[in-house]
């Protein structure tokens, strides 16, 4: 088998070469446009619709009742919780029920976050913790896995480029051994 003419061998190492820069670069450069730890963390609390903690005002509260509703297998438990501000009272309740157990019994005091201008709109401090982790787990997760992989793509991109830039100058330069091309040839 004879070896091909010195040109055809640079002109597809060198091919071969760009489209994979090309594609490292563009995968790399689409990998840089992916949003960071913080913005996804944001983004994640946005969708789930609570207000950012920091807009929230607190006051104590008082748990009114622990209503009870029984399904097949589990009892959920959602407490019902009355504040006051300015003077008015108002009430809520957690958002969902939860099983098995609430932290909370009738008469107990219970911390409250309510919006400042709308304080029908409330949550109890240990729900509104749970959603917001419950929210942001998954979206950390991702977070942290895109950060790495961020961190290393770049020593791997220069990495293989490298291994294909000495797998060209080789497929260029050293020449093929006469015996293994007789070998090669008579067979």
């Amino acid at each position: 088998m004879a070896r091909q003419p010195f040109a055809t061998r640079l002109y597809a190492s060198v091919v071969f070469l760009l489209i994979e820069a090309l594609l490292l670069g563009g995968f790399g450069l689409v990998l840089m446009l992916v949003p960071g730890r913080e913005a996804r963390l944001l983004a994640a609390r946005v969708a789930s619709g609570l207000p950012p903690r920091e807009a929230l005002s607190y006051v104590e509260g008082r748990v009114l009742h622990v209503a009870r509703h029984n399904s097949r297998r589990r009892t959920f438990l959602r407490p019902e919780v009355e504040f006051t501000v300015g003077g008015t009272t108002y009430r809520t309740r957690t958002k969902a029920s939860y099983s098995p157990t609430v932290p909370f019994q009738a008469g107990q005091a219970a911390a409250v976050l309510y919006v400042p201008d709308d304080p029908q709109r409330a949550w109890l401090v240990w729900e509104y913790d749970r959603l917001t982790a419950e929210k942001t787990a998954f979206h950390a997760a991702l977070a942290s896995a895109v950060d790495w992989i961020k961190a290393r793509y770049l020593r791997f991109a220069l990495v293989l480029l490298g291994v294909s830039a000495a797998v060209f100058f080789v497929n260029l330069f050293v020449p093929v051994f006469k015996p293994f091309a007789r070998r090669s040839g008579a067979a």
